[in-house]
């Protein structure tokens, strides 16, 4: 607080250590330009989780309002116990998500042990972010990035799921290929802790997919065997004509069972929330799939000025959940297609966030109210 230029510590701040009694682990008064005082009530925990927060602001909301507390300012010394209340959580060190929880709480502020900061009282703004804490949180968890991790979220956030309650050994049976009923618990915990997600009597529910996609997409990076670029002649109504008919001929009785592929990235966007047009055509595709599509499509080896990209992955859980267009042709998942479209630079973000606004979110709404 001293960095505030108008506040004056040894007139302006006044703080101690006060009574058990008070459920607060320090108290300050601020005074600030307009002549308000504001008394700062600090819970300071070792840890707060993402899940604890709600809880512990309900907590602390409730003690606040109780007759005697203000009684028991006075006793704890504070000349002016009228003065407005601001509650502050503060802990070592703060998760993003556990920051993001207490900014939904409006009128709650935070810090941690090095000095990331936000309050925002009537008088006054303080914002601090981006200290690195060396105290950050070691706790052994699943990461998003594991394999079979993802295979859960995938099947979480496929948006006919979303609202729908989940028991741990037929969300592991779901997952393409099937993973561990140890992996799903470690999942379960995290997306609990983490408050993505809540124990009902029907078994685990996602209560915050968005939160959840950003979460995982600001991790994940693509994992393919290779990227191969190519260049074809075909463009246009030609192309068009020749995916259609590809993709009718694969859907089945495919010539080649080895064979599949799906458009994929901004690809597979511009058919359910266009945002840029590209020249260039993406797709998933296995070894037996690019074999198909050098063949139909014609393509040709190309360093520079390729205008077809492949990702070869045979890991069936990429092809999962993918969508069938009217036309016949194959794309990604709607999640799939995000995630891709995030790990690609700066106008794939920006495309990504409108495939979530456009197309996502209705979806998830929609369903929630169909699996309430």
């Amino acid at each position: 607080m001293e960095r505030v230029s108008w506040l004056k510590p040894s007139e302006d701040l006044y703080s101690t250590m006060v009574n058990p009694d008070l459920g607060f682990d320090i108290a300050a008064q601020v005074g600030t330009p307009n002549g308000q005082q504001v008394i700062f009530l600090v819970l300071a925990k070792e840890n707060i989780r993402p899940s604890d927060v709600a809880t512990l602001v309900s907590r602390l909301r409730q003690r606040v309002e109780t007759p005697d507390f203000r009684n028991l300012l006075i006793l704890a010394g504070f000349p002016n116990p009228n003065s407005r209340l601001y509650i502050v959580l503060a802990a070592r060190w703060l998760s993003p998500r556990t920051v993001q929880r207490i900014a939904a709480e409006q009128g709650v502020g935070w810090f941690d042990l090095v000095g990331n900061a936000h309050f925002d009282f009537p008088g006054g703004y303080l914002h601090a972010e981006g200290i690195p804490n060396p105290f950050e949180s070691k706790e052994r968890t699943i990461a998003w990035t594991s394999d079979h991790a993802q295979r859960v979220l995938r099947v979480l956030l496929e948006p006919k799921h979303v609202g729908q309650s989940w028991k741990q050994r037929d969300l592991s049976m779901a997952c393409l290929p099937k993973v561990s009923l140890g992996t799903v618990n470690k999942v379960a915990k995290r997306l609990l802790a983490s408050a993505y997600a809540e124990e009902t009597d029907q078994g685990l529910c996602l209560t915050d997919p968005e939160g959840l996609l950003r979460d995982w997409a600001a991790k994940y990076r693509p994992i393919h065997l290779a990227t191969r670029t190519f260049y074809t002649t075909l463009h246009g109504d030609a192309l068009q004509e020749r995916l259609v008919k590809l993709f009718s001929d694969y859907s089945t009785n495919p010539p080649d069972s080895t064979a599949t592929f799906a458009l994929a990235g901004s690809s597979a966007a511009v058919w359910f929330a266009p945002f840029v047009r590209t020249p260039s055509l993406c797709l998933y595709a296995t070894p037996g799939g690019e074999r198909v599509l050098i063949k139909e499509l014609e393509l040709q080896p190309a360093e520079k000025g390729a205008n077809v990209t492949l990702w070869i992955t045979p890991r069936s859980d990429f092809y999962r959940d993918r969508q069938d267009l009217p036309n016949g042709i194959t794309t990604t998942s709607l999640v799939q297609t995000y995630l891709d479209l995030q790990a690609s630079g700066e106008r794939g973000r920006e495309a990504a966030e409108h495939l979530l606004i456009q197309k996502l979110k209705p979806l998830w709404n929609e369903w929630k109210s169909v699996n309430p």
